[in-house]
């Protein structure tokens, strides 16, 4: 095995061409680095260099072995360097997610990451989950927040990691006190009731906007209760949609973690029968899992918990980095 400090010794005089340089780029002295060349010379039972009076140049073995020890050298920065950065994560950090997403788990996983690696900075780009995929595959952002259905499942991505953070059940919700045939013997019986889409198919529906794979999801579970969905408004944000349900507008279709208890007012709020479930997961390009990125996922993953708890997830979601 050869010895480092003598590699150092090697690169550096083949760099600066002269052994006082050398000494002067190590901050040793010259007759320290001239012993370790000489030693060099001896552990490699080579002749590395051609010396005379005023001049210090390397010979092919020296000229092999110095492009040998660039590599080596150069590893061992990078490996000191990983280190460095696996114990305190620093950078930009871009991230991509959804709106429920965002205030459901990111804004919790944020706050517990800046408390523990301040020097990570981060950008949290508000789009759904395709636009967020395809920002993550142009390399725009670092970690895209997505979500998929039951019914409408997610593309699985070529070279794209992911660890599934929590499942919701899909909750039906109509407006309180209504006079609707068809919900109000619901919204006066035991909160614990299901409801049967198909008892729905004469109400009128507000549903996410028409090309997202929640709207598409909407359809498909009336359409597997053997009704169209006879659509009264389409709504971007389930803040809006919610408030429209109050006023009597429509019923919906929303996630368990969009009617949390401030938004339950002024509505009835019904598990589905079937279950419907949405799965919530972050993906990062393969490969790539920096210290920042790992560092992110283990606050999402104590936050998916957080959120999976009140909203009743499956068993607990793998952590870490999966595939």
């Amino acid at each position: 095995m050869l010895d480092i400090r003598r590699l150092q010794a090697l690169q550096a005089v083949a760099r600066h061409g002269s052994i006082a340089a050398a000494a002067r780029s190590l901050h040793f002295t010259a007759p320290a680095v001239s012993q370790q060349l000489a030693a060099l010379e001896r552990e490699t039972n080579s002749t590395l260099f051609h010396r005379t009076a005023r001049s210090i140049r390397l010979t092919d073995d020296g000229v092999l072995l110095a492009s040998h020890a660039d590599i080596v050298l150069s590893q061992l920065e990078s490996a000191s360097n990983a280190l460095a950065a696996n114990r305190n994560p620093a950078g930009p950090l871009r991230i991509a997610a959804f709106p429920t997403a965002i205030s459901g788990v990111l804004a919790d996983a944020l706050r517990a990451l800046a408390a523990k690696h301040p020097a990570i900075t981060t950008t949290v780009i508000d789009v759904e989950p395709d636009a967020a995929e395809n920002l993550l595959r142009k390399d725009h952002v670092d970690v895209a927040i997505t979500h998929h259905y039951d019914l409408v499942p997610r593309t699985r991505l070529d070279l794209v990691e992911t660890t599934p953070l929590y499942d919701e059940p899909m909750l039906f919700v109509c407006a309180s006190g209504t006079s609707a045939p068809s919900v109000g013997a619901l919204c006066d019986d035991s909160p614990t009731e299901t409801v049967d889409l198909g008892s729905m198919r004469s109400e009128r529906w507000i549903l996410p906007p028409l090309g997202s794979t929640c709207h598409e999801h909407v359809q498909r579970a009336c359409g597997a209760a053997g009704f169209v969905p006879d659509i009264a408004a389409q709504c971007t944000e389930y803040h809006g949609t919610l408030a429209l349900v109050r006023a009597g507008i429509g019923v919906a279709l929303v996630p368990a973690a969009a009617v949390d208890d401030r938004e339950r007012a002024g509505l009835c709020v019904i598990p589905t029968e079937p279950s419907l479930r949405r799965f919530v997961a972050m993906r990062v390009p393969a490969g790539r899992t920096s210290p920042a990125v790992r560092s992110l996922a283990e606050c999402l993953t104590g936050a998916a918990l957080s959120i999976g708890a009140r909203v009743g997830s499956s068993p607990p979601m793998p952590s870490g980095i999966s595939t």
